[in-house]
């Protein structure tokens, strides 16, 4: 009866953790992390953004076209956000429609990202960027943006990354992607 007792207890302290995690990938669709402060993925849902506060993200930067939805789900990030004292919790949109940003949208996502608040010096930012729930097309070219701009890397390693953590080539607006980060690279070598 003891063996058995304890072989239960064995057995379901190893699939609560399982658990967590499907439930935590149902609730953030091919949620990746890129590195310690960039993750990317799919929509989240009300739960994915409870999880993506409680692992101290600070910004949610939607890539998907204005909707009802991406209006629900800023609603919920900046309740959250006005919530907590600590950790600062935003949610940005940058409406790409499955094309290369504009200047402007560049411009925003990249402030977005380079910003931390001047009362916030031990704060560390993370964020979580994505469009639609199957397609990382758009959140991997934009961390691939960030990766030239921001840690000087070049077309080759970036677009290495790109197809490592998601990035779909055979997709419908690939090329016209893969051409934005090249280009992108090309005016923004070291």
């Amino acid at each position: 009866m003891l063996k058995r007792t304890l072989t239960s207890l064995i057995v379901a302290s190893m699939v609560a953790p399982l658990l967590t995690v499907a439930a935590q990938a149902a609730d953030l669709p091919n949620f990746r992390r890129i590195t310690k402060l960039i993750a990317i993925g799919g929509p989240p849902t009300d739960d994915g953004i409870n999880v993506l506060y409680n692992e101290h993200f600070s910004t949610v930067i939607d890539l998907r076209d204005v909707s009802d939805r991406t209006s629900q789900e800023g609603a919920r990030v900046e309740r959250m956000g006005k919530i907590s004292v600590q950790v600062p919790f935003k949610y940005v949109n940058i409406p790409l429609g499955g094309s290369p940003p504009t200047n402007n949208q560049l411009s925003k996502y990249l402030v977005t990202l380079d910003t931390t608040p001047a009362d916030k010096t031990d704060w560390i930012p993370m964020f979580y960027i994505h469009a639609g729930s199957k397609d990382l097309n758009l959140p991997t070219t934009m961390v691939a943006i960030w990766r030239i701009y921001h840690d000087a890397w070049d077309y080759d390693k970036a677009f290495s990354e790109m197809t490592s953590t998601g990035f779909n080539i055979k997709s419908p607006g690939a090329s016209e992607l893969i051409d934005f980060v090249k280009s992108y690279a090309e005016a923004h070598k070291p």
